[in-house]
């Protein structure tokens, strides 16, 4: 294999765990079934909620496409602020968070096939652009599993 052939393979590997490819669970499908009732709800204390762990998603997710895109500015604007909500959301809200992160995605999608993985990011220690795809791909996934357990907890009860 040609390096210019694994890189396309690597790219279409990419778009694939974006939407949940070889997870067995579609990233888009999973997001719009949550049902808006029980996204405030806890199943323990002291462990998030749907809002909570959804609202970390969208703000680490945008954070990593600023880098991807050498929107370092906005990075370190950013990088201070909490990545958790201080409050319950609204069913609007919440369907606004889901078009934003499911737009985050397309972004994504769309910069798979034009960024240079090699390439340093300087506001973040010089970290490959290749290890920051791989973050957002791991950290969206890791969450979604959350998302889901949590989701199944309180159906069943």
């Amino acid at each position: 294999m040609t390096s210019e052939e694994f890189l396309k393979e690597f790219r279409l590997h990419l778009k694939d765990g974006l939407i949940g490819g070889d997870t067995h669970l579609n990233t888009k499908e999973a997001i719009e079934k949550l049902p808006f009732s029980i996204v405030n709800q806890r199943i323990a204390p002291n462990v998030s909620t749907i809002w909570e762990i959804f609202y970390h998603m969208i703000f680490w997710q945008k954070l990593l496409i600023m880098l991807l895109l050498d929107d370092d500015t906005s990075f370190k604007e950013n990088i201070e602020l909490k990545s958790f909500p201080e409050n319950d959301c609204d069913e609007k809200t919440f369907n606004t968070h889901i078009k934003q992160f499911l737009a985050g995605l397309e972004t994504v999608a769309k910069l798979v096939d034009t960024i240079d993985f090699s390439q340093p990011t300087p506001s973040w220690s010089n970290v490959q652009k290749y290890k920051i795809m791989q973050i957002l791909l791991q950290h969206n996934s890791y969450h979604l599993g959350q998302l889901i357990l949590i989701q199944k907890s309180l159906l069943s009860e």
